[in-house]
């Protein structure tokens, strides 16, 4: 609680309970009671300037000089002003006030803003945002010095953005092997705003290299060797193997075609059993509708030599897993 003289028409015991002037209330009062006039100033001061004096009294190292300090805003030059309270501060905090949003920040967001200021590429991310919020330069501090790109900054809206980010990039660096970062980054700059991190990745899952397939196949029996063909399968056959790409590229599932006389008959479940063992799981037409008995023996002839037909209504864990 603090008794300021400048609480018009209440006595001069009635404590002012709120801080209007958020964590320089208190400096601020100690200097209106000695400087009455000084108040109007303050009153009058656009956001930007409350900004500026957030960052100067942030950054001031010496308590004792807050009265000083305060005598020279509205006053001298801002550069002179942020010079003799920090001389090491970086000159671009110069650029910012304009920028940050909000009201007053606290003490801490400042000092992290100069610290950031302090390094090149966080440095050209914030001098040229249009604005900036505690928030995303939180998130922003989260970030590795290398990560610091427009492509990840536009990206980061809360502090646990950070942590998504750095995740989803590495992610893809990992499945993506044939491009660089900076194609990378340069795929997430191309995605709208509005598109989840997870659905980049997913993209990026779609086109990643499929594995070769177990069997090279017959005219008849086809490899599904790639998210296009599997989804262009899912959408003609009306059924989910999309569901399949994940077990696909982990590399203990293969989906086959089968067609006959040019028509696609169908989806053939190649399941590993061990190295180069594979069995034939389920065998499904369109909307999933089994095959007659001979279609079946069919499609099981056309792989004969390289997949074994699991039996019906049996898992392929109870004949192979050692667990189950």
């Amino acid at each position: 609680m603090i008794s300021p003289p400048f609480h018009p028409g209440a006595p001069s015991h009635a404590p002012i309970r709120t801080q209007p002037f958020g964590w320089l209330t208190e400096p601020l009062a100690a200097v209106f009671a000695l400087h009455p006039e000084r108040l109007h100033a303050w009153l009058a001061a656009p956001r930007a300037e409350w900004h500026f004096a957030g960052i100067v009294f942030a950054l001031n190292a010496e308590p004792l000089r807050f009265e000083e300090l305060e005598a020279m805003m509205f006053v001298r030059k801002k550069a002179d002003i942020l010079t003799a309270a920090a001389p090491d501060a970086p000159q671009a905090l110069l650029k910012m006030p304009r920028k940050l949003r909000g009201d007053l920040w606290r003490p801490a967001s400042y000092r992290r803003l100069a610290a950031l200021l302090d390094e090149a590429a966080a440095r050209r991310l914030l001098v040229r945002a249009k604005s900036v919020d505690r928030r995303k330069l939180l998130a922003l501090s989260k970030v590795p010095s290398s990560w610091r790109s427009p492509e990840v900054f536009r990206r980061l809206n809360k502090p646990g953005d950070a942590e998504k980010v750095v995740f989803a990039v590495r992610l893809v660096e990992r499945i993506r092997p044939d491009l660089t970062r900076a194609a990378i980054l340069r795929s997430l700059s191309q995605t709208p705003a509005k598109q989840s991190l997870e659905a980049w990745t997913r993209r990026h899952f779609r086109a990643a290299s499929f594995p070769a397939p177990p069997w090279a196949g017959t005219e008849k029996l086809k490899p599904l060797s790639s998210w296009d063909m599997i989804q262009s399968t899912a959408l003609s056959f009306r059924n989910c193997i999309k569901n399949y790409v994940r077990e696909i590229l982990e590399g203990g599932v293969y989906l086959y075609l089968y067609t006959e006389g040019g028509v696609d008959q169908a989806v053939v479940e190649f399941l590993r059993v061990a190295d180069d063992v594979w069995a034939i799981g389920e065998i499904n037409g369109p909307d999933n509708k089994p095959l007659t008995a001979s279609q079946e023996a069919a499609v099981v002839s056309e792989a004969a030599g390289t997949a074994l037909k699991l039996p019906a209504q049996s898992s392929i864990w109870s004949w192979a897993d050692p667990s189950y």
